[in-house]
């Protein structure tokens, strides 16, 4: 894609480099999640502090549509930021986000630069709707995506459940583009 890499100011003093991840960030993106809280990993199919995990997650194509951007700083990923939709269906005209930043970056914007820039992808792509699914407890996070213009959708009751098998609500969050 011929937009990225990409230089962003979060600040003045603060810059990183947004990119397209390729199959040679496996390594990067393995540190990466192995720094992430247990929590927050849940959401993937497979356990992501596996290196073949990974690997996998990285070539798979079974979206239409399937974006997955690093943030970097000094050659460190620091975010990641995912946008894809189905190649078939219904709902083919919709995308979902995720996003994932590093516990030092939080609170700095990193996440907001990083869910534009799935925005402006989703937008470029055609797509009429983008929507994130969040945990209840995801305050942080649900607070971003509804500055950034997202609805609550629906609340699904006890749908997900945690690491230490309690159930908790999920947030389907959307926005028309």
């Amino acid at each position: 894609m011929e937009r990225y890499p990409r230089q962003h100011d979060l600040s003045e003093d603060l810059q990183v480099t947004l990119r397209v991840a390729q199959i040679e960030d496996v390594e990067s993106l393995f540190l990466f999640f192995n720094e992430l809280p247990e929590e927050e990993r849940q959401v993937f199919k497979n356990d992501v502090t596996q290196m073949e995990n990974i690997r996998s997650w990285m070539v798979s194509r079974e979206f239409s549509f399937d974006l997955r951007l690093i943030a970097e700083k000094d050659g460190n990923v620091i975010g990641l930021g995912s946008l894809y939709h189905p190649k078939r269906g219904w709902s083919r005209h919709v995308g979902e986000c995720r996003v994932w930043v590093h516990k030092s970056w939080r609170r700095k914007g990193l996440g907001q630069l990083i869910s534009r820039e799935l925005m402006f992808q989703a937008i470029r792509h055609g797509l009429a709707k983008i929507q994130v699914k969040l945990a209840d407890r995801q305050v942080p996070s649900i607070k971003m995506w509804e500055k950034l213009g997202m609805q609550r959708e629906a609340v699904l009751a006890k749908h997900v459940m945690d690491l230490k098998g309690r159930k908790r609500n999920l947030v389907i969050m959307g926005m028309l583009l």
